[in-house]
C-alpha cells in the first residue's frame, strides 16, 4: 500500500470507501503500536491526512471511550473472581 500512496493523496485516485474501510483496519494496528511508520512514509502521510477529515476524529475518541469503559467492565468483573 506504501508503494501505491507514493503517487497517489487516495487509495483509488479520489477519497473513497476504500481509504475508509483501510484506515479503519490501520487504525487498530497503530492503536496497538504494530506499525513501523518508519519504512512507510508514504502510508504514514495518507493515515495523518484522513485522521484530520471529519468525523475521524471523534470516531477515534468514541473509540477511546469505549476502551476505557471496556477496560473498566473488565477490571470490575476480575475484582468479583
Amino acid at each position: 500500500m506504501n508503494n501505491i500512496l507514493e503517487y497517489r493523496d487516495w487509495i483509488n485516485n479520489n477519497y473513497s470507501i476504500n481509504d475508509i474501510s483501510f484506515f479503519t483496519f490501520l487504525s487498530s494496528l497503530d492503536y496497538f503500536g504494530q506499525i513501523d511508520w518508519y519504512n512507510f512514509p508514504a502510508l504514514k502521510t495518507w493515515y495523518s491526512r484522513l485522521k484530520l477529515i471529519t468525523p475521524f476524529p471523534k470516531i477515534l475518541q468514541v473509540d477511546q471511550m469505549i476502551i476505557g469503559f471496556l477496560k473498566t467492565c473488565l477490571t470490575i468483573l476480575l475484582l468479583k473472581k
